[in-house]
């Protein structure tokens, strides 16, 4: 009965996705994994393991140690592990390539036509105004510009013959 009067609904009015920070991974972790053995020469799950019980329980004959339910009602529990050096997330590698092959490798600064710029600032202005239409076109008029700037970059033009410069956080001044 999906149209029934008698059933609350609302309307949901956006949604968004994100990724956690370090720092919230913490406050949501219970435990840090700390021993690369996941069981102990029984076969029981080892302290600061990954199968440790305060992630939740493995099988159906523990308990969670966490909020004492059973394998049926825990959904299990987040932990973290602490490495030395910093990890790039693999599903943000695209990114990172295209931002350094989009930055002057002297100063630092991304390199791009002022025109993408402008273009890429109105499309997040239109999307806060939700006119998701004029985002789409203007995606297709920043591809054409885009276009006409690898052409550019392709036959040769070096640094000093790009139209601009844009230093880390400009946007905020447009």
């Amino acid at each position: 009965m999906l149209g029934s009067k008698n059933m609350p609904w609302r309307r949901l009015r956006g949604i968004s996705f994100g990724m956690y920070s370090a720092e919230e991974l913490k406050k949501l972790s219970v435990k840090s994994i700390t021993n690369p053995r996941y069981l102990d020469s029984l076969g029981n799950p080892s302290a600061n393991g990954l199968y440790d019980l305060a992630l939740g329980p493995p099988d159906s004959k523990e308990v969670c140690s966490t909020c004492v339910q059973d394998f049926n009602n825990c959904s299990g529990h987040l932990g973290h592990i602490e490495l030395p050096l910093t990890v790039y997330n693999p599903l943000l590698f695209d990114k990172l390539y295209l931002l350094l092959r989009g930055s002057c490798l002297n100063c630092h600064m991304l390199t791009c036509p002022r025109a993408v710029i402008y273009l890429l600032l109105c499309q997040l202005r239109v999307l806060e105004v939700g006119a998701l239409q004029a985002v789409y076109e203007l995606e297709r008029i920043l591809n054409r510009v885009g276009g006409w700037w690898l052409s550019r970059k392709q036959a040769g033009h070096g640094h000093g013959n790009k139209l601009c410069v844009v230093p880390r956080n400009s946007y905020q001044n447009v």
